[in-house]
């Protein structure tokens, strides 16, 4: 396997802390009703069961932690592009509404 291309392990903490975090904004910009538009959360929530279906299946063959389609099925491989595309969509929707 290719290792080159592969995050290393402080790069993986801050993928998923950032990642975190602006989940976490998004739910307190909710809760305050500071947000333009909150059924756009219902997008976001929507890719990350996506993502996460996907990435299960990854669990399932063995991989505790993976970062790409790499040895993904084409299917869970297209699941998880579109599960991060609507993440993206939907937490900038939430942040900024439907000027975006």
């Amino acid at each position: 396997m290719f290792s080159e291309n592969m995050p290393s392990s402080i790069s993986k903490v801050a993928i998923i802390g950032l990642l975190g975090a602006v989940i976490w904004l998004a739910v307190l910009n909710i809760y305050n009703g500071v947000v333009h538009e909150p059924r756009f959360f219902v997008v976001s929530i929507v890719g990350f069961s996506l993502f996460l279906m996907s990435k299960l299946a990854m669990v399932k063959k063995g991989y505790l932690i993976s970062f790409g389609t790499g040895n993904m099925s084409t299917f869970a491989a297209n699941f998880y592009r579109v599960g991060y595309w609507l993440m993206v969509v939907g937490v900038l929707g939430t942040l900024f509404g439907p000027s975006i």
